[in-house]
């Protein structure tokens, strides 16, 4: 049977990379949930995963302020070549993801680092004749990241002051007790 004109035939392997890429995204939207999961234990907020809407793809509302806190998630692997080469990885949001989050979480699967980067630090850039908004990761020869990028990594206590004297640990949370001494 022949396709239609308008049909696309996939290569099998290009399936393969589309189902991958999905994979990751999936993977680091499931870390950063568990770790918020995590991080909210024992306090009024609420985190929900957003299913339907367009945007941001975690929410977290405190039960007793109504406050809300939108989260966007973007996970990447390392190229190849990013270490030995440039050592910059690029974390982007559409237009529409920027107007609706307040946070970029920022996953490189390979380090299993986390970056938390308020929406206002992100850098607008104008690709074709839309325009994005980036993090971009730069990390130094030996794969650590520069000092500027550094500020960000497992800043979960920036997302609101509630979280401020907690803070994540190889995935446990661990409350700071510095007034009990």
């Amino acid at each position: 049977m022949q396709p239609y004109a308008d049909e696309i035939i996939l290569n099998p392997e290009d399936k393969l990379l589309q189902n991958i890429q999905a994979l990751i995204g999936e993977i680091g939207e499931k870390q950063v949930l568990l770790r918020l999961f995590l991080l909210i234990q024992g306090t009024n907020w609420q985190l929900y995963h957003n299913l339907g809407e367009e945007g941001y793809g975690l929410l977290l509302l405190n039960q007793n302020t109504r406050e809300t806190i939108y989260v966007d998630v973007k996970t990447r692997r390392s190229p190849s070549n990013a270490i030995k080469l440039r050592r910059r990885i690029k974390f982007s949001l559409t237009d529409q993801e920027y107007k609706t989050c307040d946070f970029l979480v920022a996953y490189l699967i390979d380090t299993n680092g986390f970056y938390i980067v308020p929406r206002a630090d992100l850098e607008e850039v104008q690709v074709g004749a839309s325009r994005r908004w980036r993090f971009v990761l730069e990390m130094d020869e030996n794969g650590e990241p520069l000092p500027h990028c550094a500020r960000y990594r497992d800043a979960w206590h920036t997302l609101h002051e509630d979280f401020m004297r907690r803070r994540l640990n190889f995935g446990y949370l661990e409350q700071d007790h510095e007034d009990e001494e």
